[in-house]
């Protein structure tokens, strides 16, 4: 995942896992109905002004996920490639962490000896719900007689997410392309 916008002020690069299924109702249209995680790291600099504010050091992170309704057209469905657009919108959750390490006293093993363990403690946590909206474009390469396709697509995803307020640290509108891997059956 690579944020843009005002969303590379609030998140790192990340990644991203879909699971999704559909129909094609004929070569050339069809539509999907998937399931989308994305986590991302929050930049240092965000990172040392809530450690800062804590008065600890604090790691972060920001999950979204989502479902979607995205119709799909494949202008190329002859040969062993083949290329789509797709696009679409649907339910997005966002959920941002702060977290701390805590020391949990010294662990013994028999393999690694005795070592200091830590854990990670949560200090802030916030959520949200609304709607987004994704655009794309992938390419498909067939893997055998039986349909399946490996693919390479990236979307352009616009999630309408809260900006910062009092008590939050939202970082406003999500801006994203997701850079996604996979096979298709």
């Amino acid at each position: 995942d690579a944020p843009l916008g005002n969303t590379k002020n609030a998140q790192t690069f990340g990644y991203n896992i879909k699971l999704g299924g559909g129909w094609n109702f004929n070569k050339h249209f069809g539509t999907l109905l998937e399931y989308e995680f994305n986590h991302t790291g929050i930049p240092d600099s965000v990172l040392a002004s809530v450690g800062a504010a804590a008065g600890v050091g604090v790691n972060g992170n920001v999950h979204i996920w989502g479902f979607t309704l995205d119709p799909v057209y494949y202008y190329k469905t002859t040969g062993a490639w083949g290329g789509y657009v797709t696009g679409g919108g649907g339910f997005y959750r966002k959920v941002t962490t702060f977290s701390t390490p805590v020391y949990l006293g010294i662990g013994c093993d028999f393999y690694y000896g005795c070592y200091p363990q830590y854990a990670n403690q949560t200090i802030s946590h916030f959520s949200s719900n609304q709607g987004g909206l994704n655009i794309g474009t992938g390419v498909t390469h067939n893997i055998g007689d039986g349909g399946a396709k490996i693919y390479a697509e990236a979307r352009y995803e616009w999630v309408n997410s809260p900006g910062p307020t009092a008590t939050t640290l939202g970082s406003g509108t999500v801006s994203m392309i997701p850079v996604t891997f996979g096979i298709r059956f």
